[in-house]
């Protein structure tokens, strides 16, 4: 966002060693010995940071569709079926939305966090309890 500044064409982009540095945007000079905490707090560089990128916006839209190793697949398999026997469920529940949506945050949360022992995020069954019926209300 910063370039040197030759004084006398200020809108050209010299080469030439200044003892200025001004602002792409607004071409506020500040002097060369301005530490980067000065020119990190300028406006325009407030501006751009608080600015949304591309990419935020379409970082949905642009979410391909990812190759899943076929070992990998059969390891969810082995695992769903396992889930429903331990728990008595029926096969149909890895299609349910709840489950979707619990199973795709323990992956984001994983990928954000890494490896981390499932005990640390589970809730206790009772502070389940407290929070269903408001959760079932908004539903």
């Amino acid at each position: 966002m910063f370039v040197k500044q030759n004084l006398e064409n200020p809108d050209s982009l010299d080469e030439e060693l200044t003892d200025f540095v001004a602002c792409i945007n607004c071409k506020e000079l500040y002097s060369k010995t301005t530490g980067t905490a000065t020119l990190n707090r300028h406006k325009c560089a407030s501006e751009l940071k608080s600015q949304k990128t591309m990419e935020m916006y379409t970082e949905v839209t642009n979410k391909k569709k990812k190759i899943i190793p076929t070992y990998l697949k059969n390891e969810t398999i082995a695992k769903c079926v396992k889930f429903c026997c331990l728990d008595v469920r029926p096969m149909s529940a890895i299609n349910g939305e709840g489950f979707k949506c619990f199973s795709q945050f323990l992956l984001d949360t994983g990928t954000t966090f890494g490896r981390t022992d499932i005990t640390d995020i589970l809730p206790h069954p009772t502070t389940i309890s407290r929070h269903i019926q408001k959760t079932a209300k908004e539903i």
